[in-house]
């Protein structure tokens, strides 16, 4: 229950740093005296810990130079509206006769007879629904999570499921995936726990295929000379793993060298296996860059069925800044993104620009072009392949965007600017056309003033362009207030789900 009370003759100013995906600025709020501040009880908060606190002081920040968008034509939107807000939904994927949900239901830690370094505990949870949103089947499975989420989710050609359960405990060493194998009715078949793993992405054939990380003990001390533990130094690989049909390991391989490496992102090519973006802080290994470096590399890989390295790519530039660039897979040919390292406030918009790069499936490059993206603080979001065999990009930051098409060959077709919204997801749609999804923020929310993080109101913008590339429709959906819309999905039949 929210409370009210007075704090008189108090002043007190509180310097934050704010930063989203949506938002970067520095604001600061003052208490002054005899100003209302709210008091909540500390159960309302989410994933906040404060021992023997009742209650904890809150503050409320409207955000700045927030605009409201006006619906464009919303009743030609087909909708598919569902309520299961039983649990929090993490991941979604349709299928041919409805849509698979997966998520987490909190629990109390006295419902359960378990340890954990939490006051509550969370259980995978996964729900079927139909084609118009009302619920089939829904399954609570027996696996007990301190923190975490179902984040990625398969249905196989026999229609089993598989769900990648991922926990983040407070030690980066503690993480653990666990893989669990289900029914197309939902029944668990199997789950596989894997410490010290974090996967990246799955792939399921006979067998499913799991890329991601894992830290290891090695007995040398890295590059950096970082903190060992007993003698030992801390690293992180890249690591494949691949499990039969009971669950069991038949073959596990990692790739590192003397530091630290990071998937960023997989694709599988029916030819030539797994094709992965990286980043690697060795000089030696299977990604490292020879060399004495001190920052991250980015690569990019060939690795083959067999688990074998076909090819690495480095790919460091003086100019281009790699690391949050977008990456793509498209018609048999890879494209990496970078970004202007100098992109600051000393520039001036026409400083502006990125590198688009196109490579074969051997690794060789075919093609380099540069080209200004005109706004400043812009850094790609999304990247896309359409079905007219068209490329688009979208950049943005807070409540800016641009949208840029290319051909496959990196040449501009259409650019289209003040978009308004900040693209974080495109998918393009069966009639040639494509749908922008963004994630605006409107004004803090509620929130302890003993926790580090910002959360904000926010609203997610759904935007359907057609083949031409002139809007069809578009819709605002705000999270928290009027609709209590929690989790907003647009599909390539134009269909978005709405719970």
């Amino acid at each position: 229950m929210t409370k009210i009370c007075l704090i008189p003759f108090v002043f007190v100013t509180i310097s934050l740093l704010v930063f989203s995906p949506c938002s970067e600025k520095v604001h600061s709020l003052s208490f002054k005296k005899n100003e209302k501040v709210e008091l909540v009880e500390k159960e309302e908060f989410k994933n906040t810990d404060i021992p023997h606190e009742e209650e904890v002081m809150v503050i409320h920040m409207e955000q700045e130079d927030y605009k409201e968008l006006s619906d464009i034509n919303p009743n030609a939107i087909s909708e598919v509206i569902t309520d299961i807000t039983n649990f929090e939904v993490s991941c979604i994927k349709k299928i041919t006769d409805g849509y698979l949900c997966g998520g987490v239901v909190k629990k109390s830690k006295s419902a359960y007879d378990t340890s954990t370094e939490r006051n509550c505990c969370y259980i995978p949870y996964l729900v079927k629904l139909d084609q118009w949103g009302y619920v089939i089947w829904e399954k609570e499975y027996d696996y007990i999570t301190n923190t975490g989420e179902i984040n990625h989710l398969c249905v196989l050609d026999d229609e089993t499921i598989v769900l990648s359960i991922q926990s983040y405990f407070y030690s980066r060493r503690k993480d653990t995936t666990c893989i669990m194998k289900c029914n197309k009715n939902g029944d668990e078949l199997w789950h596989k726990e894997l410490n010290n793993y974090n996967c990246n992405s799955i792939f399921a054939k006979e067998e499913v295929i799991l890329l991601g990380e894992c830290q290891n003990k090695r007995d040398h001390k890295t590059k950096y000379n970082k903190v060992s533990i007993n003698d030992y130094s801390i690293t992180q690989d890249i690591a494949i793993i691949k499990l039969d049909k009971q669950g069991e390991i038949i073959e596990q391989k990692n790739y590192g060298g003397n530091d630290f490496e990071k998937l960023y992102e997989a694709f599988y090519h029916k030819d030539k296996g797994f094709i992965i973006k990286g980043a690697t802080q060795s000089n030696d290994g299977h990604f490292g860059f020879a060399g004495d470096i001190n920052h991250t590399i980015i690569f990019t890989a060939c690795i083959d069925d067999e688990l074998n390295i076909q090819w690495v790519n480095h790919h460091e530039n003086d100019h281009y800044d790699f690391i949050n660039g977008q990456f793509l897979l498209s018609n048999d040919h890879i494209y990496i993104v970078g970004n202007d390292k100098n992109n600051t406030s000393s520039n001036t918009p026409t400083d502006c620009k990125s590198i688009f790069q196109k490579y074969d499936m051997d690794g060789n490059i075919l093609k380099e072009v540069t080209y200004r993206t005109l706004l400043l603080y812009m850094w790609d979001k999304a990247f896309h392949s359409l079905t007219n065999d068209r490329l688009i990009i979208g950049y943005g930051n807070g409540d800016n965007g641009l949208l840029i098409v290319f051909d496959q060959d990196g040449n501009e077709i259409r650019r289209i600017v003040e978009l308004e919204v900040s693209p974080s997801k495109i998918i393009p749609t069966e009639d040639g056309g494509f749908i922008v999804k963004a994630v605006r923020n409107i004004e803090k929310i509620p929130t302890s003033i003993y926790s580090s993080r910002m959360l904000f109101d926010s609203e997610v913008v759904v935007i359907k362009y057609d083949a031409q590339y002139k809007v069809e429709w578009r819709k605002t959906y705000d999270r928290y207030k009027d609709s209590r819309v929690d989790f907003v999905q647009p599909f390539s039949d134009g269909t978005v789900l709405i719970e």
